[in-house]
């Protein structure tokens, strides 16, 4: 899984089983007018030792998948109105089994989360209301190879200089 599709998978959690409008950071649009939740991915960090599974194939090629898992973590932001409410609902959503189920189901595992932090910035001489929590979700990631068999090996003979081909 990439953290594009776990992003994906974040925003639907949060645009859509909670109706809340969810954009990405560093996005290259305009920020939004109203009250909204910033996604950011912070870390992804494997998990122990990964696994591998290997599948000769018929032209004796051997295919191999990596497997590990991984810790995700993202920042999830809160802006405007009610920011702070926003984050504990968000927050209190994992409680919920249809969230619990949506996340599981797209392969992550809620793992913890930070204590929510009210972070107000001063702009245009206005506080504007901000809160911020740090998420974290375990992922497997997989990659996999194809890795070809030697089909022709020559040898040289350094005493006589005569060179053996050893062919499939």
């Amino acid at each position: 899984m990439t953290n594009t599709e776990i992003e994906n998978i974040l925003y639907g959690w949060i645009n859509g089983l909670l109706s809340m409008t969810a954009i990405f950071a560093y996005p290259d649009a305009p920020r939004p007018t109203s009250s909204y939740v910033l996604i950011n991915f912070l870390t992804d960090i494997q998990l122990g030792t990964h696994e591998i599974n290997s599948v000769l194939q018929p032209d004796e090629s051997t295919n191999n998948t990596y497997s590990a898992l991984n810790e995700v973590t993202f920042s999830i932001n809160t802006y405007y109105d009610g920011a702070f409410q926003k984050a504990v609902d968000i927050q209190k959503s994992l409680m919920k089994l249809t969230v619990e189920e949506y996340l599981f189901n797209n392969g992550l595992g809620f793992i913890n989360m930070t204590q929510i932090q009210k972070i107000p910035e001063l702009i245009d001489k206005k506080w504007e209301e901000r809160a911020q929590f740090d998420i974290s979700f375990s992922v497997r990631k997989e990659t996999t190879e194809n890795i070809e068999t030697i089909k022709k090996i020559e040898l040289t003979n350094e005493i006589d200089n005569t060179t053996t081909t050893i062919q499939e």
